[in-house]
């Protein structure tokens, strides 16, 4: 580690010279809910003045990339849209990828839908998808699970956004996408492509798009079987907080 920099209050700070980009989570880490992690913007604005990049990767599917950087700014946050990644645009770009004219039926909010149209991927009614998306939507009914299941039962492809099974929101945790994937499990025995963190989408995307080395890059994450797990399979370094999902207990 070497001495960079002081703060406002006269503390050392110290910044890795080999790190050029660190990668942060966004639930449990920037923020819970609409509550600020404490000094979350500070630690930013520290990374950026010392020229290193950081980007924000996100299981979350419920904005999209544009929502989720305009989000940010309301905590003091600013980037821009290439630096922000989300397991819906991660989603859409693998569809475009993948599949060979795809026809979507998505339950989830509309972050992943604006993702969907800005790849040109066309979305339908459930009876005549190919593609079925599961992601978290906050306004869940029986009926949309059922039309989900319907037509992964007629043969469409059944994709989750994430398995993440709860989140942490301000001083709790609510239920996450993985809820309803498993739902979706359950009635059909089908598993899921899952693209978000700990698969490698995303941060093969990252890594792709910005010309990123392994060995040049930090990741910081509060979920142990997703930041940290993804982290681990691909051999970057990684930093666990303690502000999110996992805590100390969790770390044996």
């Amino acid at each position: 580690m070497d001495k960079q920099k002081h703060n406002n209050n006269g503390n050392e700070q110290t910044i890795n010279k080999n790190i050029k980009a660190v990668i942060l989570d966004l639930d449990g880490v920037i923020y819970r809910g609409k509550q600020p992690i404490k000094d979350s913007d500070k630690a930013v604005k520290i990374l950026n003045e010392n020229g290193i990049e950081t980007f924000f990767l996100t299981n979350a599917a419920t904005r999209s990339r544009k929502e989720r950087m305009e989000y940010l700014k309301t905590f003091n946050i600013f980037t821009d849209i290439d630096h922000v990644y989300t397991s819906g645009y991660a989603t859409a770009k693998y569809i475009h990828e993948h599949i060979k004219n795809p026809l979507v039926f998505y339950v989830c909010e509309k972050g992943l839908g604006e993702e969907l149209v800005n790849f040109g991927i066309p979305i339908i009614e459930h009876f005549y998808a190919n593609v079925v998306i599961i992601g978290l939507d906050k306004q869940m009914t029986y009926a949309k699970l059922a039309k989900a299941t319907d037509a992964i039962f007629r043969g469409a492809t059944f994709i989750a956004t994430n398995d993440d099974p709860a989140y942490p929101y301000e001083n709790t945790k609510r239920p996450g996408a993985g809820a309803l994937v498993e739902f979706v499990k359950q009635a059909t025995k089908k598993n899921p492509i899952v693209v978000g963190k700990p698969n490698m989408y995303l941060l093969e995307y990252i890594m792709k798009e910005h010309n990123l080395k392994k060995d040049e890059m930090l990741i910081i994450g509060d979920n142990l079987y997703t930041d940290i797990l993804m982290a681990n399979k691909s051999g970057i370094n990684s930093a666990l907080v303690l502000s999110g999902l996992h805590n100390k207990k969790d770390i044996k």
